[in-house]
């Protein structure tokens, strides 16, 4: 479930599943000011928000594209995946 690929995620970056606000505002703020640190701990964000939406084995388009939103935002855009559909489909 939800809890368990959060959990996931905080495990692959060595932080602990504290509790996170809904807020989309606040969410957003983060990932602005995370977009100015550097490369690497972007990429390894970003590696652990696709081990949370591909956590459950599957990848639904919703969550690839909030994957390739956060990407953007981090400057660390994603290729397309070969078989994914593409936008407006």
């Amino acid at each position: 479930g939800t809890e368990e690929a959060y959990g996931a995620a905080c495990s692959e970056l060595g932080l602990p599943a504290l509790p996170v606000s809904a807020d989309l505002a606040i969410f957003d703020a983060a990932l602005q000011r995370l977009a100015l640190t550097p490369l690497l701990p972007r990429l390894r964000l970003l590696s652990a928000c696709a081990r949370a939406v591909s956590h459950d084995g599957q990848l639904e388009v919703p969550e690839l594209e909030l994957l390739r939103a956060i990407g953007a935002i981090l400057d660390c855009p994603l290729p397309p995946l070969p078989d994914a559909p593409s936008p407006g489909a």
